[in-house]
């Protein structure tokens, strides 16, 4: 059932319901027709159809998640119930079954989101970078300690080095003396994730 979770709230509900088809029609070809494989694959298709409704919900992923889950553990323990004659039997069972499962919905919900952020945060770092190449302004990311981490390709133009030259380098080499003291006033401002702006001088090659 996770793997139609995941299908609900990441790709709607048209791709919950192909999944829980396609699980539901497998279910009924590998076990043939029985009572048992009929009842899991109406156990899916309610789930399919509760999580397909709710995840056209507008409400947080989290709630989404931890509702489908519960809601999925619920019928196939109903179904349980159903199915086997010896209760004691099915506590057992379910015992297992409702802290793995909720353990591993837990951790599928945790990289489906890390890999979301991810996607995203390359999506945006793909925009930045073709934004700052294409820029005629000159642009850098710096470590902390100042050294360059990146410098845009406008840096041949307007100082007469290659971005190659002066990665890793300290821009402070290329600072005019007079404007030292202005930019590691700013420097020190933007380690504390303070917005700032200076005007300085730069030595070119």
């Amino acid at each position: 059932h996770l793997s139609i979770l995941i299908a609900a709230i990441y790709s709607g509900p048209v791709a919950a319901l192909i999944g829980t088809s396609i699980i539901a029609i497998m279910r009924l070809i590998i076990y043939g027709i029985s009572t048992a494989s009929l009842f899991a694959a109406a156990n899916i298709l309610f789930i399919g159809l509760f999580c397909a409704l709710l995840g056209t919900r507008k409400i947080q992923v989290a709630y989404k998640h931890l509702f489908m889950n519960l809601f999925s553990l619920l019928m196939i323990s109903f179904f349980f119930y159903l199915l086997v004659p010896d209760i004691q039997e099915t506590k057992q069972i379910l015992a297992y079954y409702w802290p793995t499962s909720i353990f591993a919905g837990s951790f599928i919900y945790a990289i489906s989101e890390y890999i979301k952020k991810s996607i995203k945060n390359n999506r945006l770092m793909s925009y930045f970078k073709a934004v700052a190449e294409n820029s005629n302004d000159l642009i850098s990311t710096h470590k902390r300690d100042g050294s360059f981490i990146y410098v845009s390709p406008s840096v041949i133009s307007l100082l007469g080095y290659t971005p190659e030259e002066l990665i890793g380098t300290s821009p402070y080499a290329l600072i005019h003396p007079d404007s030292f003291p202005d930019v590691q006033k700013a420097h020190e401002a933007s380690k504390k994730r303070k917005e700032n702006s200076v005007v300085y001088k730069m030595r070119r090659k």
